[in-house]
């Protein structure tokens, strides 16, 4: 027979998390014992220029830096932000027609938002 319940089958309820916690029991007081040359080493490798140790470093004492900017859709000047792309070659007429576009589709949008700032 495949598939399907059957009596007593499978893995234990909790057995994997009992032995996880013993696992971490075990690693946290052995390096609490070598904490001191652990730390040294990992400064070590930071001196000689290890990214990820100077990295891990940081991250352990000082905390993570957070990964969330908040992104304002109109800069100071009430413009809509246009990635600078200087790799990619681009004609006159392409570019003219793109700032075209752009003011056809942003220009009230951003002569409201200069006029919100006049009253407010």
């Amino acid at each position: 027979m495949r598939g399907g319940y059957r009596q007593n089958a499978g893995r234990k309820q909790g057995f994997a998390a009992k032995n996880a916690e013993e696992v971490r029991r075990i690693l946290s007081d052995m390096v609490m014992r070598e904490i001191e040359p652990i730390g040294k080493a990992l400064i070590d490798k930071a001196k000689k220029g290890d990214v990820t140790a100077t990295r891990e470093l940081f991250d352990r004492a000082f905390g993570r830096a957070p990964q969330n900017a908040p992104i304002d859709s109109l800069n100071s000047n009430g413009v809509i932000p246009t990635p600078i792309l200087s790799n990619l070659f681009v004609s006159p007429e392409t570019i003219e027609r793109h700032n075209l576009r752009t003011q056809a589709i942003y220009g009230g949008l951003s002569q409201q938002h200069d006029e919100d700032k006049r009253s407010g």
